[in-house]
């Protein structure tokens, strides 16, 4: 497994109740190289990133969305990463020299595994044209990564997205996504889909439902005095 990363900015902004750390994740290396998975630690966070492939079972062209079933390492359990200063791209086997994330043959998709809740902000992408969309999953485990969204990058490009990243720009579009998982998957389904990741922003949620509830520091203590309490009675009953 490649050691993440790549590229940290970190800035800390004010949520209603607490602190929580906004964090841009770059997949821009200054040497290129291609791995199956990177990890490492952002901030309090830890990431990993895998190469996949994924299967397209239904499809409504209307809404836009479908069901879909991720394969880590892809469906030649040979896929992998290829990062450069150009963002990273996917490999999904080893005939695959499109050097970007595309659609035609096996569905390309990059899976980003959190260990805690996040809000994904947004995402930056290079290498866009008029023609292409990309698909998004969500959800609490790859294994639930099943439904998806696709949308078209031009037509959700915000300008005003400033990502810090820097990179060789071959159409580099930044999109809004603002979705809260603990793993994602950016991908791409069409024939004429092809892309490269520059990186993404998020935030940690502060408070994770599937984190441990810790117990009241002075519960310890108030458990203590109920049994000597209960113990000095029944003393005093005996004694009587």
């Amino acid at each position: 497994m490649k050691s993440l990363l790549i590229s940290l900015s970190a800035a800390f902004v004010t949520s209603i109740s607490s602190f929580a750390a906004a964090a841009t994740v770059s997949f821009t290396p200054q040497n290129s190289y291609d791995a199956a998975q990177i990890s490492g630690a952002v901030g309090s966070t830890y990431l990993t990133v895998t190469a996949a492939t994924f299967d397209v079972q239904s499809y409504n062209s209307w809404t836009r969305a479908g069901q879909g079933d991720i394969d880590l390492f892809g469906k030649s359990q040979q896929a992998k990463l290829s990062l450069s200063a150009y963002g990273m791209a996917l490999e999904n086997s080893p005939h695959d020299n499109s050097h970007q994330i595309e659609g035609k043959g096996w569905n390309d998709a990059v899976v980003f595994a959190f260990d805690h809740l996040v809000t994904l902000n947004w995402a930056s992408f290079n290498f866009v044209d008029h023609n292409d969309d990309y698909v998004l999953f969500a959800g609490d485990s790859v294994q639930s990564l099943e439904s998806f969204s696709m949308h078209s990058i031009l037509a959700n490009a915000d300008p005003s997205i400033q990502t810090g990243i820097n990179a060789i720009d071959r159409g580099i579009r930044n999109v809004g996504i603002g979705v809260m998982a603990r793993v994602f998957a950016i991908g791409a389904k069409g024939d004429y889909d092809n892309f490269k990741i520059l990186g993404l922003n998020f935030d940690r949620v502060p408070t994770d439902p599937h984190d441990p509830v810790p117990l009241p520091a002075g519960l310890p203590l108030m458990a203590t005095g109920i049994a000597l309490l209960s113990y000095a009675r029944s003393r005093k009953k005996r004694e009587s």
